[in-house]
């Protein structure tokens, strides 16, 4: 609550810290938030995943040569995260630190063989880590491939090179896109989840999906044209499409149906080499993906000479294949009309502004004896100030900033170095977070203990102060990885931006989101304001150490 406070000092007047304070007293010893927060934060969340909380993880971009190299690819990706996943399953996944303190790694364990189920009024997280097969998607078509062998070991790169062929070759035409219905709402998509249960082949497919390993997308090219009139052209048009690709398909008349978003992976294989993946987020935080990332991209460097179009070598094709069926009713098809134009409306409203930040990385914040990610978040505290000419402030897993420590350089335009004292105050506020000391779950821990007991909520959850600090109007995070990706998702409230960044050596990577349909927000317009902060911030310790 300590920390509570002290943000709390940043948007409130002194009766409103009182009352705060008055419930501190009384707080109940700390409980274990984690399955509170699944079941808050994303099982009775009814929005749709796409966008809201669904992020895509972009990987380098490929160029393909012709058919038969894009297959390569998608097989020696498949054979990467196939091998990641026996390392989680044989406990060879390095194990992580913060400082000297290793951390938990349970979440690796959920990557893989995950599905979310649709369900009311919260939806359900089944888990299959013993599944062998993937699912394959092409044209909204759904193939069933294994995998994986009877005795543990990962099928061969040119068997499942051989396997795509054939897949590719049985869906050349459009299949009716069952795939769509994940991206509706959650209490839509349950009501035509049951609707599709009622046949058993539905039931058979349905199964087939949700103990895959994975799902691996074979897209059609995709070049949407921009997303506002008055955001111009993006330079970095690439990382822009890959960015929208991931996260939502480009709608119905893309690849939005080419997808089963209740997956928790989803490989994506573009045909103009745009590739990444898109997860959902409620079994696992970003940073285990961007590993997998990580671990893949290593895997494709060591076999980028390595023929898997099926010349030579073992050229049969791999396990099992088998097309999955759906029955489709008259109710099931106004489901997907109604899933597909809702879907649109949503691409629609997605503004988004990815590029490379080129100037400068980590390795220059590191040089003038600053945190990487302290230097960043000010940055974007310093661009949304000046964008919206306001100062407030929001992180996405509690990490907040601490603005009555920050202003000072912010709205003073970074005209002096920033102190020790503020510095040592951002690093605690994010150890208190990291050793689940956070304000939002702890506060949110006590208000569900209050509701399932019958006890009127105290009054500081009413009070404005309360309120105004859960209105997260910039919502960050940090996926580092190694490999020259990024990760991109929606904002979580309407009028605000979610900036997703990974701080590489000599660059750093953005993807930033905003709703177009807001006319006080533009991501293209924070992208802007963002750069020039960065040099601006840049400038500054760069004529403090000539002094």
């Amino acid at each position: 609550m300590f920390r509570y406070h002290s943000y709390l000092k940043t948007l409130c007047h002194s009766s409103q810290q009182i009352l705060a304070r008055n419930f501190s007293a009384n707080a109940l010893p700390k409980l274990p938030l984690a399955d509170w927060w699944l079941k808050v934060a994303y099982l009775e969340f009814r929005a749709p995943v796409v966008y809201f909380s669904s992020p895509g993880l972009v990987f380098p971009k490929q160029t393909f040569k012709n058919a038969d190299d894009r297959i390569r690819y998608a097989s020696q990706v498949v054979a990467a995260a196939v091998d990641f996943k026996l390392s989680i399953d044989q406990n060879k996944i390095k194990q992580e630190m913060y400082g000297k303190a290793p951390l938990d790694m349970s979440q690796y364990k959920k990557v893989f063989g995950t599905c979310r189920i649709p369900n009311k009024p919260g939806d359900k997280l089944e888990y299959y880590p013993n599944s062998r097969h993937i699912v394959v998607m092409h044209k909204n078509h759904a193939f069933k491939l294994d995998v994986v062998t009877a005795e543990g070991t990962a099928v061969d790169s040119k068997q499942l090179a051989q396997s795509f062929k054939r897949i590719l070759e049985l869906s050349r035409k459009p299949a009716e896109p069952i795939g769509i219905l994940t991206s509706n709402d959650r209490d839509s998509w349950s009501d035509a989840y049951a609707l599709l249960t009622g046949n058993a082949e539905n039931v058979r497919s349905l199964q087939a999906i949700a103990e895959s390993l994975f799902v691996l997308c074979f897209d059609d090219k995709y070049r949407p044209g921009d997303q506002r009139a008055d955001c111009g052209r993006d330079p970095d048009r690439d990382m822009n499409d890959c960015g929208q690709l991931c996260m939502h398909g480009g709608g119905s008349s893309h690849n939005g149906g080419n997808r089963w978003y209740d997956k928790t992976i989803q490989f994506i294989i573009g045909e103009e080499g745009h590739v990444g993946l898109t997860y959902e987020h409620s079994p696992a935080e970003g940073q285990p993906i961007a590993v997998m990332m990580d671990h893949i991209v290593k895997h494709l460097a060591a076999s980028k000479t390595d023929d898997c179009s099926g010349a030579g070598g073992d050229s049969s094709a791999a396990g099992d294949l088998q097309e999955l069926d759906f029955c489709t009713s008259n109710d099931v098809k106004e489901h997907i009309k109604k899933a597909s134009a809702n879907l649109d409306a949503l691409v629609e409203d997605c503004d988004t502004a990815c590029f490379k930040f080129k100037h400068f990385g980590k390795n220059f914040v590191k040089s003038v004896k600053l945190s990487p990610d302290s230097f960043l978040q000010m940055a974007m505290q310093y661009a949304f100030y000046r964008a919206r000419r306001t100062l407030r402030v929001g992180d996405d897993t509690n990490v907040r900033r601490r603005p009555n420590g920050d202003d000072s350089l912010v709205l003073g335009r970074v005209d002096r170095v920033c102190s020790h004292h503020d510095q040592r105050d951002g690093v605690a506020c994010r150890k208190g977070a990291r050793a689940q000391g956070g304000r939002r779950r702890h506060l949110l821990g006590l208000k569900l203990i209050a509701q399932e007991n019958g006890i009127p909520l105290p009054d500081i959850y009413t009070d404005a102060g309360y309120v105004r600090s859960l209105n997260m109007r910039i919502s960050t995070s940090q996926v580092a990885s190694k490999a020259d990706g990024f990760m991109v998702y929606g904002p979580l409230v309407k009028d605000g931006y979610a900036c997703c960044y990974n701080p590489l050596d000599n660059e750093v990577n953005f993807g930033i989101t905003a709703h177009a349909s807001n006319p006080t927000s533009s991501a293209n317009n924070f992208r802007v304001y963002l750069e020039q902060c960065l040099l601006d911030m840049q400038n500054i310790f760069v004529s403090h150490a000539k002094l």
